[in-house]
């Protein structure tokens, strides 16, 4: 299963700059090399952007709402006599539940 999920990622992330690479080229014939050097900035200026959207919501979700449910679960899991993963939805919901109603 997992090998099966590396090739499709794989696959793609070549068909992705197969696409790239022939936009490329056909900025340059058309436009030039300023224009193909322009539109290289933009395009991973916007690829790094979006990055950084991503590493910022994931460790946002690390933050607010994965440590303080393991924290409150484990915690829980001293006091009353369910065990650490059974608690441990019950609390993800919550804090989920609690960050998009504060948001």
């Amino acid at each position: 299963m997992f090998p099966k999920i590396v090739q499709e990622i794989i696959r793609y992330s070549k068909e992705a700059l197969d696409w790239f690479w022939s936009l490329n080229l056909y900025i340059q014939q058309n436009f030039g090399v300023f224009t193909q050097v322009a539109f290289d900035l933009l395009f991973f200026y916007f690829l790094l952007m979006l990055l950084g959207k991503i590493f910022k919501a994931t460790l946002t979700l690390l933050l607010y709402i994965l440590v303080p449910s393991f924290v409150l679960a484990f915690l829980t899991s001293l006091f009353i006599p369910y065990p650490f993963f059974n608690i441990l939805p019950f609390f993800v919901c919550a804090l989920l539940g609690i960050n998009l109603l504060r948001s």
